[in-house]
């Protein structure tokens, strides 16, 4: 049973986690069903991910933290392995809500939480992941320079953890390629570009109107 138990809330939260809502409700319905009361926490964890999925963001993030506060959050996990996931799944739900402050808090938290776990900063997931969220937010707040240093530091950790094709990763490579593109200037309102001369000199030198010369009689 303990297996199946992981099964299901494993299978169910990678597929939330790829916007595939629909399937991860059979997988969420029958880990209610057959979850030990000693487990039922995986059960309501994934139950509030789901909501959250379904548009009850608000609802969803405020029984998914108290779920969290339960399990013995801030601190570490009672009896809970990878808590520090878990903490960074809320993250990302803070985000998606349109709260940055929070987020980055959680982002924090999951970080100092995966430290506590013994995992390596160069070489975990999750520390990898919770700076992209953190990039995210000092994108949201223009604060581009940091977004990108926060970033570099996450893809090393990301491509070891998750696996450089992991859909994690790619997605922070995408938003560093396009933090780096260089910011162009909006054209003046009703101006019309003007093809350039394949002459150089032409660019700079004045026109010189044609005379008509007179016809012989």
């Amino acid at each position: 049973t303990a297996y199946q138990v992981r099964a299901l809330s494993g299978l169910g939260g990678a597929l939330l986690d790829a916007g595939q809502v629909r399937e991860a409700e059979p997988y969420a319905e029958e880990l209610s069903r057959i979850v030990p009361e000693n487990h039922r926490w995986r059960a309501s964890l994934l139950d509030a991910r789901l909501m959250y999925a379904q548009g009850r963001k608000a609802e969803a993030r405020q029984r998914y933290l108290e779920f969290l506060t339960a399990r013995g959050f801030p601190d570490r996990g009672l009896s809970t392995p990878y808590f520090s996931n878990l903490v960074l799944d809320g993250s990302l739900m803070a985000l998606g809500s349109g709260d940055p402050t929070a987020a980055e808090s959680l982002a924090g938290h999951a970080i100092r939480l995966a430290r506590g776990e013994g995992q390596d900063d160069e070489r975990s997931g999750v520390v990898g992941y919770a700076r992209v969220t953190m990039a995210r937010v000092r994108q949201a707040r223009g604060d581009l320079a940091a977004a990108r240093a926060e970033l570099r530091r996450g893809l090393a950790p990301l491509a070891i953890g998750y696996g450089s094709d992991h859909p994690r990763t790619r997605e922070a490579r995408v938003l560093l390629e396009s933090l780096n593109q260089p910011i162009r200037s909006p054209a003046m309102p009703g101006a019309t570009a003007a093809a350039p001369s394949a002459n150089p000199a032409a660019r700079s030198a004045p026109r010189r109107r044609a005379v008509r010369r007179p016809q012989r009689t």
